[in-house]
């Protein structure tokens, strides 16, 4: 699922945006992020933590790392239904997120991936569509048309539940992205574009600076088990 997300780069930038808006808006030409899914906590930090760090997202400008915009980000998945639209993961993720946070990452999230089955025909409602014209941001309204709203419900949901259980934590950033309801369009070339409900992650001024190096050093000796996801697309 994580790999999944990373690979769609329109939904990880959606994703990105979200979570780090006044970053994201600034980067420069040959910027982009590195991304590491499923990081040994103990490859890159002295802590006494189990387990691994879900997604390590390393930005870049040129050939510098913005280590002090190293993120950490938290995932669980959600499997919902159209019958069980209320389902939780088993766990929150809220206490892996407040972990992530005390180690010294400069910023984290918490993310629910969610994946379900389809709504039937007669529960669709109407949506509206919108044609752009031009890169202006014109755009000529169409009639709205019958739309499977799940994505939609499933999202406001969680993310609705993550707000609420976060109160105590407002540093942490949060994603409720939708990825799909079957294989083609969860890992296939067939993926939908559902926006995600996203809260910014807040500067951690607790950050740990050796904790930084040793993310810069495991960077260098083993970059290929980094994904490089650009800002902008090659000329």
């Amino acid at each position: 699922m994580i790999v999944s997300l990373v690979t769609n780069r329109r939904l990880f930038g959606h994703v990105y945006w979200g979570l780090q808006p006044d970053f994201f808006d600034d980067m420069a030409p040959g910027s982009g992020v590195y991304v590491r899914p499923l990081v040994q906590t103990a490859e890159i930090s002295s802590a006494e933590r189990p387990g691994d760090i879900d997604m390590l997202i390393v930005p870049y400008e040129g050939d510098t790392l913005l280590l002090h915009r190293v993120m950490a980000i938290e995932v669980k998945v959600l499997r919902a239904t159209f019958g069980k639209q209320g389902k939780s993961p088993n766990e929150m993720g809220i206490s892996q997120a407040s972990a992530l946070r005390a180690m010294g990452f400069p910023y984290v999230a918490l993310a629910h991936l969610i994946v379900s089955d389809r709504s039937p025909r007669e529960a669709w409602r109407k949506i509206g569509v919108a044609r752009i014209l031009d890169d202006q941001g014109h755009a000529e309204f169409l009639p709205s048309v019958q739309t499977d709203w799940l994505p939609i419900d499933l999202m406001t949901r969680s993310f609705g539940r993550l707000a609420g259980a976060t109160l105590q934590e407002p540093s942490i950033g949060l994603v409720a992205m939708y990825l799909g309801a079957d294989e083609d369009e969860i890992i296939g070339h067939n993926r939908p574009l559902w926006l995600p409900d996203t809260r910014r992650s807040l500067f951690n001024s607790s950050f740990d600076r050796s904790l930084l190096e040793r993310v810069a050093k495991r960077f260098v000796e083993a970059p290929e088990l980094f994904l490089d996801i650009p800002r902008y697309d090659p000329v």
